[in-house]
């Protein structure tokens, strides 16, 4: 086990070097900056003392690209965010952040080989930038996490884009191994189109981000978006509720008991005329236990002010789908304005539906955003 971390260890010093210092030659380099504030109210009968919060976040984006005389050879790209939870302690309100942390080769011919820390490979999260949305895809409900350590492959097969990852299965914290693994590959149409279409699977055991009490974390990869409230389980079935300060890399929080899972799914975009449409889609096991989401959502922008942008989503998540009252949904209606160039307000309202509870549970939020980013 000491050999196995001291090799982390060692991969860890390689790719930092790769990432910061590897060379100057880039002819493409970006540095951004983001500032967060977010505040809210909560109604969450399993946690009266968490019912309003404000969270504040600061954080950078490093992204270059390298280049020879036969033109780019290497991506490469680091996020970090430091957060204040002001409902902590002073001890426990702090976070720090890895998001990305990630050296892309290109290998020719529309391959490339990617290191690091990075997103799995699996629905719409590929593709989809949600790091500064209060609005999320179903990563966090079939994954667990939003970015892992590991190593990715892609290329493709005549029309089609492949994407192949092999990685720990541990999230955002540093690395820990206890025969956790998470393999996750991708097949879409070519990206960049106006409409995408992609089939996804993963297979592992990773470990179960699931904490004590539930928190408002929607967007940014804290936790999961509709985590708020769930359906009250049997005995033998642990409540999975996220907590914000789980998904973070410093300080080191333990995480819980490994999971064995696996998923298929199919992701779908479109973006035309007035109406943006996301959906997907995912059914697989926990532990052996059968389990399913579903996602859509809809963004339309106002004809009559560009910058001001309506959405509206719905998942629907069961799990397990043998017992009715394991499924819940989450409905949320938002609207988002670009005050400034590097500017975004956004607010969410979200109502929690438990159609199959054995009592009436009341679960609704709301969620108000200030987000920069930008050089």
């Amino acid at each position: 086990m000491n050999n196995k971390i001291v090799t982390v260890v060692k991969l860890g010093i390689i790719l930092g070097c790769a990432l910061l210092n590897i060379s100057t030659m880039g002819e493409q380099k970006l540095n951004e900056r983001e500032l967060l504030f977010k505040g809210g109210y909560l109604n969450n009968p399993q946690d009266d003392a968490h019912r309003r919060f404000f969270i504040a976040a600061a954080g950078f984006e490093h992204y270059s690209k390298l280049s020879n005389d036969f033109g780019d050879f290497l991506t490469q790209n680091v996020q970090l965010r430091f957060t204040w939870d002001f409902r902590e302690e002073p001890k426990d309100a702090w976070a720090i952040e890895i998001h990305n942390a990630w050296a892309e080769f290109k290998l020719g011919l529309g391959k490339a080989l990617r290191i690091g820390h990075f997103q799995p490979y699996f629905g719409l999260e590929v593709t989809e930038d949600t790091h500064g949305a209060l609005f999320q895809t179903l990563m966090m409900q079939n994954v667990g996490f939003k970015h892992d350590w590991g190593l990715g492959y892609k290329t493709f097969i005549g029309p089609f884009d492949i994407r192949l990852g092999t990685q720990l299965g541990y999230g955002m914290s540093l690395p820990k191994y206890k025969e956790n693994f998470l393999v996750t590959t991708r097949i879409s149409t070519p990206e960049g189109r106006n409409t995408n279409f992609a089939l996804s699977g993963l297979y592992g055991r990773v470990f179960s981000m699931a904490h004590g009490h539930s928190e408002p974390s929607t967007g940014h990869g804290h936790g999961n978006t509709n985590m708020m409230a769930m359906p009250m389980p049997k005995e033998s079935k642990p409540m999975l509720v996220f907590d914000e300060h789980v998904h973070r890399t410093f300080p080191y929080k333990e995480p819980g008991d490994i999971v064995r899972k696996w998923r298929v799914g199919y992701d779908f975009s479109h973006f035309g005329g007035y109406l943006a449409i996301k959906n997907e889609a995912a059914l697989g096991e926990d532990d052996g236990i059968l389990v399913g989401a579903f996602m859509l959502q809809a963004e339309y922008p106002f004809s009559f002010l560009d910058d001001l942008v309506a959405t509206y989503q719905v998942k629907v998540v069961s799990q397990d789908l043998s017992d009715k009252g394991m499924s819940y949904i989450p409905v949320t209606v938002g609207l988002s304005y670009k005050v400034l160039q590097y500017l975004n307000f956004q607010s969410a309202y979200e109502v929690t539906l438990l159609p199959f509870a054995s009592e009436e549970v009341e679960n609704h939020k709301l969620i108000i955003q200030l987000y920069y980013f930008g050089t």
